[in-house]
């Protein structure tokens, strides 16, 4: 495990992706292939179900250590993060093995298929043993959550330099579920073959966020305007057998079959940019379409329940040729001459004179189920990943709620130790009701002066969680709201964010559920 932990200890003391990929390229070039294999697993966090709940590993800390559950629990809010609450209980006197990450993974596996009782005797054995770098490690490949301070991307581009593949083909051989072998890594790093290249997607090109597009961009005479839908960005390949992915990278053959079947009637030799849409003669809600989500091989029932569609706004390749240097106008223009089946169309697009007429149909783009504006210049060019060059969204002002803080839960990684993540609600007649979950918007000053009131102001625990007297009113705001039975409070947010602590405002004055169905109402309108 030395090899693995000196790699982690320099990711982890450098904030810099340049030097992180370099760390990266250096072991990869040097590591047998099957502890570099088990490496790319661990970083990118594959796996399975975990082999020992976090009770489990808990309970073994406690008994090898004697630490007190009381001192435990105070330990793990210090922290916020299991694995490193029992690596630092764990004794620095305590030197570990000789076991490599290969030989943890084996170890691993042969937790998961031991009964209960022996996996409280095995954690406890590796806790009586074990150095606490090696047992922080290795709760991480238990818990899933190992990640180092490097993303996929980083990842990639490490492997991408060193064995000189295209990154986005590395992107589309490490999707989903995969086993550590060897041979995996042999076909990981082997040269793309014609036949893969043909099944993979292109980059996708993402908008950048513009807030007053008249002050940041040209003149709107210059842009394309398309309704900016609440689904999911994927790509149709009608190269060979229709092919969907995600934006992620993730297969869609199976979610949408009847897209798949619906794509036989697409002329070949093309590759369509759009989203996939919950529509049912109008776009329904994001909340709709996650019932979709997910799913292989869904029901009949389902399908006629949650029917979709995809929106084409792009068109990538046409008679097998890339088109993503053209300009986006030409582009458009030949994906006005697709033809395309019942349940595929291509996105409406609206042209403006000025911005000030932009922002009055903006206004009105809730009444057609859609979160805003996507803007493009017709001269763009389909770049990869988000570059402020071309295509921009332009999404309504959010909702807004007054809510009261009532429980809290400490954060993870630099926020860890800190209560950072709460839930909010709103007043039901006497009572109050959770509305939404929130963990971003306010400053690092905020975050401490919150969790300093928290700590003094607790009236119970449950696990991490702490309960608080209801006396703090948040401001937040949110993206969109739907009804939900299965909320106590009958109402969902989307995207929910803190926008301001409202130390003086009675909590008598924060909203209610009354409220959260007028802007379900004007959501819905």
């Amino acid at each position: 495990m030395n090899a693995f932990k000196d790699l982690f200890e320099a990711l982890d003391t450098t904030t810099k992706t340049s030097v992180k990929e370099a760390e990266l390229e250096a072991f990869f070039a040097e590591a047998p292939d099957d502890v570099a294999i088990h490496t790319v697993h661990a970083l990118l966090g594959r796996r399975d179900d975990a082999p020992a709940s976090t009770t489990k590993m808990k309970d073994a800390v406690k008994a090898v250590t004697g630490v007190d559950d009381w001192l435990y629990k105070s330990c793990y809010e210090a922290v916020g993060d299991t694995a490193e609450t029992i690596a630092l209980l764990i004794p620095v006197a305590q030197s570990g093995g000789e076991r490599n990450i290969v030989d943890w993974y084996a170890e691993l596996r042969r937790l998961d298929r031991a009964k209960s009782y022996q996996k409280s005797h095995v954690l406890r054995q590796w806790y009586s043993e074990e150095d606490p770098m090696t047992i922080f490690l290795v709760n991480k490949l238990i818990t899933g959550g190992f990640r180092v301070g490097v993303s996929e991307k980083t990842v990639v581009n490490a492997l991408s330099s060193l064995f000189d593949v295209d990154e986005d083909v590395l992107l589309h051989r490490l999707i989903g579920e995969w086993e550590p072998t060897t041979s995996f890594y042999d076909d990981v790093r082997a040269p793309p073959s014609e036949d893969e290249l043909s099944k993979k997607p292109y980059p996708f090109f993402l908008c950048h966020p513009v807030d007053t597009p008249g002050e940041e961009l040209d003149s709107a005479e210059a842009y394309a305007f398309e309704w900016k839908y609440d689904g999911i960005r994927a790509q149709l390949l009608r190269r060979d057998e229709p092919l969907l992915w995600s934006r992620s990278g993730e297969p869609l053959n199976e979610a949408f079959p009847e897209l798949v079947r619906d794509a036989g009637g697409v002329e070949g030799g093309v590759v369509l940019d759009g989203e996939i849409l919950a529509y049912d003669d109008e776009p329904l809600s994001f909340q709709a379409l996650q019932r979709r989500l997910g799913r292989s091989d869904p029901s009949q029932s389902l399908q006629s329940d949650v029917p979709v569609i995809f929106v084409a706004y792009d068109l990538l390749e046409y008679d097998g040729e890339d088109l993503r240097d053209e300009p986006f106008h030409k582009r458009r223009s030949l994906l006005e001459t697709v033809n395309l089946p019942e349940k595929y169309r291509v996105a409406d697009q609206h042209w403006f004179d000025s911005w000030d007429d932009a922002a009055d149909e903006l206004d009105d783009s809730r009444s057609h189920g859609v979160e805003g504006f996507m803007i493009k210049h017709v001269q763009s060019v389909y770049h990869a990943g988000r570059k402020k060059d071309g295509w921009y969204k332009w999404k309504l002002d959010p909702f807004y709620l007054d809510v009261v803080l009532l429980y809290a839960q400490t954060g993870h990684g630099k926020r860890g130790g800190l209560f950072t993540d709460y839930t909010f609600g709103v007043w039901d007649g006497d009572s109050l009701v959770p509305i939404a979950k929130a963990y971003s918007g306010l400053s690092d000053d905020t975050f401490e002066e919150v969790d300093s009131w928290i700590r003094g102001h607790t009236v119970d625990s449950f696990g991490p969680v702490r309960e608080v007297e209801k006396e703090q009113v948040f401001e937040i705001a949110f993206q969109g709201i739907y009804r939900n039975a299965k909320k106590k409070s009958g109402f969902a947010t989307r995207f929910p964010r803190i926008v301001r602590w409202r130390e003086n405002k009675p909590v008598e004055e924060a909203d209610t559920v009354g409220r959260c169905g007028e802007l379900v109402e004007r959501y819905e309108s």
